[in-house]
């Protein structure tokens, strides 16, 4: 299923004081198993390897929060032409329900957050995954949101295509049939 993207009118939003926010979400199958996509997508120091501009990433220590969940920082840094942006994240790992929820704590944005989740599936006779990714977000700047928002929907789409097309790279494209 093609990803949507929500939130038009941003500009007439901003005239008028509303607070709208952007959101793209995209559940998609794949011939994977959902702990290899949850590993991949949790792997955030490689991201600069093959997330499309992301040139920098900065993850750190592991830590056990009182939920059970696993979390650290990690500090992305962005670059898209003459734009460049750092924002630093806590991602939330729950293995156990293999979800991964991240949460903003700094940079350019107002609100970011996102979420995956990754669910067994088969379809068409072959085991995989589904993977289902949300994330909403506002810039802080209403000139830097101006400039990005209506790019983001193709942005977002990008960069959850190169999660699996890594996922073909490292995993392999073979069929795992019924």
């Amino acid at each position: 299923m093609p990803g949507r993207i929500f939130g038009a009118c941003r500009q007439a939003a901003w005239r008028n004081s509303l607070d709208i926010v952007p959101t793209y979400t995209e559940k998609r199958f794949a011939p994977f198993t959902p702990s290899e996509m949850f590993e991949l997508v949790g792997d955030v120091g490689k991201y600069p390897q093959f997330l499309p501009w992301c040139s920098d990433a900065r993850v750190g220590e592991l830590q056990s929060a009182q939920d059970g969940r696993e979390f650290f920082d990690a500090e992305l840094s962005v670059a898209y032409k003459a734009l460049r942006q750092r924002f630093l994240s806590r991602v939330f790992l729950d293995r156990e329900n293999l979800k991964i929820d991240i949460g903003y704590l700094d940079g350019p944005f107002r609100t970011l957050s996102n979420r995956w989740a990754f669910l067994p599936k088969e379809e068409g006779g072959v085991k995989g995954v589904e993977v289902d990714f949300f994330i909403e977000f506002v810039f802080r700047s209403r000139m830097l949101g101006y400039v990005a928002e209506p790019l983001f929907g193709e942005a977002a789409k990008h960069m959850t295509g190169a999660f699996f097309q890594r996922a073909e790279f490292l995993y392999g494209a073979t069929s795992r049939s019924v």
